[in-house]
C-alpha cells in the first residue's frame, strides 16, 4: 500500500484550492464586478472563502483516507465523496451568513455548492486512482501486452 495519507491529504488541497478558485469567479461573476475593484474583490472573495472553507480539507482528507482504506467501489466512494462535500459547502455558506454584514449575499450557498461540486469533478480521477490504484484496463492491457511478448 502506497502512500494514502499523502495522496489523500494533496487531493484535499487541490479540491480545496479549486473550490477556492471557482468560488471566487463565481462570486465576483454574480456581483457584477467589472469596475476598478475588481482586483479588491476577488482578493476578499478568496481569503473569505479560504478562511471559511479551511475546515473541509480536514473533512476530505480524514474522507478519503478512510475511503482509500477500506476500497469501496468507486460509484459508492464518489457518491459520498459529493455528499459530504456539497454538505460542507453549504456548511461554509451557512456559517457565512451567521454574520451580519453579509445577509445580501443570498448566492452564497449556490456559488458554495458550484465550487465544491466542481473542485471534486476536477479531481475525479485521482480519487480514482487513489481508491483503485491499479486500473483493471491497464491491467487488461498489460497482460494482453505480456501475451503478445510472449508469442
Amino acid at each position: 500500500m502506497e502512500d494514502i495519507i499523502g495522496k489523500s491529504l494533496w487531493i484535499a488541497i487541490k479540491i480545496w484550492l479549486i473550490a477556492i478558485i471557482f468560488n471566487t469567479l463565481i462570486g465576483a461573476f454574480f456581483l457584477g464586478e467589472t469596475s476598478n475593484m475588481l482586483f479588491l474583490v476577488l482578493i476578499f472573495g478568496a481569503v473569505c472563502a479560504a478562511m471559511f472553507s479551511f475546515p473541509v480539507v480536514v473533512i476530505l482528507f480524514v474522507l478519503l483516507a478512510v475511503l482509500a482504506k477500506l476500497r469501496y467501489s468507486l460509484v459508492k466512494s464518489m457518491t459520498i465523496i459529493y455528499i459530504t462535500g456539497l454538505i460542507c459547502a453549504l456548511s461554509c455558506g451557512w456559517i457565512f451568513f451567521r454574520y451580519e454584514g453579509y445577509r445580501e449575499f443570498s448566492f452564497i450557498f449556490f456559488t458554495a455548492s458550484l465550487s465544491g461540486i466542481l473542485a471534486i469533478l476536477t479531481q475525479t480521477n485521482a480519487i480514482r486512482r487513489l481508491i483503485f490504484p491499479k486500473n483493471i484496463l491497464d491491467e487488461l492491457l498489460n497482460t494482453e501486452q505480456k501475451e503478445t511478448e510472449l508469442v
